[in-house]
């Protein structure tokens, strides 16, 4: 082997460990969902430093938060023998990811302060939810409260980096809180056993998982008809909505098929997706459908 090969081989387990360590799937979703509403927000989808800017700065400000989540959870992957993770597959150090997710928020609240002063703060508003998240209230009844404060800040942080905001984004807290509740059900669900077994009681391990599946997709529907009812009440355009509602009631109909027919870890890794996908679609529904 050469000395060039023997570098690279040495190199690729810390290569992949800076790939993973930021949770890149739904890190890269969330991301792509913020740029979606800063080209609503500009009535335009074209390519531009603004849009690509904005893209990193949501992936940095994400991706130290799952590399944080990564970091606090160490002790806990290690017991469950989760060697898909890179500190417990030891492609990266402890004191590497501590330094990672440090650099990774002050390069993404950079990014955003290149936008505007208020836009930074919301970076660092939601940034602070992640670490509440991580360091307190994953393991308690409140663990959905960061989630129903993050997701439905992101049109805004596309909005107000376009310098395009309106009160009537506001009314996506409301509107969007069951959705947030769905997505922190989602992401807890297929670690359930793993975190129960090191002593993680937050809402989900509460719930147990037949009763979290139930309020899961609950919520979901509540979502859609939430938006429905607030369109019509606020005089929006039905018309842009209802595709989006027509397909997250397919993605719902598509996870309680898979759980009552196929039933197994996989189902609920593919139930984190397709409500990762079905926020996506809602929220961006309900954005370009606002008056």
């Amino acid at each position: 082997m050469t000395p060039s090969r023997r570098l690279l081989a040495g190199a690729r387990p810390a290569i992949r460990g800076l790939l993973v360590l930021g949770h890149p799937l739904p890190t890269f979703l969330t991301a792509v969902a913020a740029t979606a509403f800063f080209f609503m927000a500009r009535g335009e989808v074209a390519v531009s430093a603004g849009a690509g800017l904005l893209f990193v700065s949501v992936y940095l400000v994400l991706y130290s938060i799952g590399a944080m989540n990564d970091y606090v959870d160490q002790p806990l992957d290690r017991l469950a023998c989760r060697r898909e993770k890179p500190l417990v597959a030891g492609d990266l150090s402890r004191d590497a990811a501590l330094a990672i997710w440090i650099a990774t928020a002050l390069f993404g609240f950079a990014a955003s302060y290149a936008f505007n002063l208020a836009t930074a703060a919301i970076a660092v508003v939601l940034w602070l939810l992640g670490v509440s998240y991580n360091f307190w209230a994953k393991r308690t009844r409140l663990s959905w409260l960061p989630f129903a404060g993050f997701y439905p800040s992101l049109p805004l942080w596309g909005f107000v980096a376009a310098g395009k905001f309106t009160p009537a984004l506001l009314l996506t807290y409301p509107v969007c809180a069951p959705l947030a509740v769905a997505l922190n059900i989602a992401n807890t669900l297929p670690d359930l056993e793993s975190d129960l077994a090191g002593g993680v009681k937050g809402f989900t391990h509460r719930l147990g998982q037949s009763r979290a599946l139930f309020l899961l997709w609950l919520c979901l529907a509540a979502t859609m008809i939430l938006m429905a009812a607030a369109g019509l009440l606020i005089g929006g355009h039905l018309s842009r909505l209802i595709p989006g509602l027509v397909a997250g009631a397919f993605l719902l109909g598509a996870m309680m098929a898979d759980w009552a027919f196929l039933r197994s870890p996989a189902t609920l890794r593919r139930t984190f997706y397709l409500s990762a996908a079905g926020a996506l679609l809602l929220g961006c529904a309900w954005i370009v459908s606002l008056p």
